[in-house]
């Protein structure tokens, strides 16, 4: 899910390492409300990332062990919330299949029923 985060994120973001303020909280103690928030409903102990944009006014939280990681998801949250923003979400699950799986995973859209080979085995 995570390949295509940054592709997601800079088709609405020129300007991603400019536009885009990351707030990495690896010990949950800068937001403490995300991190009771986020084991409330049910993720493992992990840090967090909080992905915000100013201009648009939206913010994604990505939660991962590694910073790496947690910014990743942090891309692809803020990707998904400009998506849903924007009224895109359709649009972008079936460009990149993998984001398409994973907001229909959550109900978020709905994917397209795979088409059956007619004939033989």
């Amino acid at each position: 899910y995570f390949s295509n985060a940054h592709s997601i994120l800079q088709e609405f973001v020129e300007d991603v390492k400019e536009e885009v303020n990351f707030e990495d909280d690896a010990d949950g103690d800068v937001f403490p409300e995300i991190r009771a928030a986020a084991s409330a409903a049910g993720a493992e102990e992990s840090g967090l990332c909080v992905a915000s944009h100013a201009e648009q006014s939206v913010w994604g939280v990505g939660l991962a062990h590694g910073h790496e990681g947690r910014m990743r998801a942090a891309k692809l949250a803020l990707g998904l919330a400009i998506c849903q923003n924007q009224g895109k979400l359709e649009e972008f699950a079936k460009k990149y299949p993998e984001f398409g799986r994973m907001c229909a995973n959550v109900g978020l859209v709905e994917m397209p029923a795979k088409k059956r080979r007619k004939g033989g085995w």
